[in-house]
């Protein structure tokens, strides 16, 4: 990468998301997005008059897009194709395969991909693909140093990609900031510099994981092993809605927090809504908090279903 020409830095990774689509969506341009996906996906859509798309992760296809579920009709009015692995809420990765795959749809449609790699170093196995592995030209990758390095509230970040589209951001960027404190830009880079602390959180949200699947595993709900991010996507119990199961594990005894999946997720235009169903943990507790909120899982959760 040219650091000069092809890499810009960002007040955190969301104003860079939701800002993006200025630069290239005019009024009823269509952005492709996935669901459930980043909220700022949407809002920098409209924000820019553009008509969100929307494509449902499932399970079936291992969370991954299907490119040729989109309609060429929609294709000729795309101007971005969000992607986001590893994924946030399923914890999915992209194969290279795949990511091929998009950069090739992207170039026979004419469609800028944006990815979405802020969980590029939270995994545990094999560490994910990037698509700048497979190309710059169409492609703009965001990113941040909230996850790799929990430095959320420093609200720094970065993009990178093919210069003609960076160049357009960067225009974008100047009429809505003054760009990102030079001084959180020097922590930023310290952190870059140590990987030492980036292990040890791998390790720690590993340990975290591997608490709370056993725990649903206990009390026979389906495996939901994710393989990076901080998320658990949890299929909720038969004949339960997303929402019925974050209430019953917000009961007072049992007093923990999820997302119901229906709520960050939208509809497509079959009116399938990807989220119904599930529901998302986020691996943000202590390990000391995450191994009691398992022991209630088992011991309270099968009773709190009956009634």
């Amino acid at each position: 990468m040219e650091p000069a020409t092809e890499i810009s830095s960002t007040i955190g990774s969301k104003e860079a998301v939701f800002n993006f689509p200025e630069g290239v969506v005019n009024p009823g341009d269509v952005v492709i997005i996935p669901t459930p996906g980043y909220p700022p996906y949407t809002r920098g859509t409209l924000f820019a008059e553009g008509v969100p798309y929307y494509v449902p992760l499932l399970p079936e296809n291992n969370f991954l897009i299907d490119l040729k579920s989109i309609p060429d009709e929609i294709c000729k009015k795309a101007k971005i194709l969000w992607i986001n692995y590893p994924n946030s809420p399923s914890g999915a990765i992209a194969p290279l395969s795949y990511l091929k795959e998009v950069v090739e749809f992207g170039q026979r449609n004419n469609i800028i991909i944006a990815s979405d790699e802020a969980y590029s170093e939270i995994y545990f196995k094999e560490p994910p693909h990037s698509i700048l592995e497979v190309t710059k030209e169409g492609v703009i990758v965001f990113n941040s140093f909230s996850k790799r390095s929990a430095m959320t509230c420093y609200r720094v970040g970065w993009v990178a990609g093919d210069k003609r589209i960076i160049d357009l951001f960067k225009k974008v960027k100047t009429n809505v900031d003054s760009g990102t404190a030079t001084f959180i830009q020097d922590g930023a880079v310290a952190a870059l510099s140590d990987e030492t602390h980036v292990e040890k959180m791998r390790e720690e949200y590993r340990i975290k994981r591997d608490v709370l699947v056993e725990a649903f595993r206990r009390i026979r709900l389906p495996d939901c092993t994710p393989e990076a991010t901080i998320y658990l996507w949890q299929k909720v119990p038969q004949g339960m809605t997303s929402v019925d199961f974050a209430k019953k594990l917000l009961s007072p005894e049992i007093a923990i927090v999820t997302t119901p999946g229906a709520w960050i997720s939208d509809k497509t235009a079959n009116g399938l809504n990807p989220g119904e169903g599930y529901v998302r943990f986020a691996l943000v507790p202590s390990i000391k908090n995450t191994k009691e909120a398992a022991k209630r899982i088992i011991k309270l959760l099968p009773k709190a279903l009956l009634t």
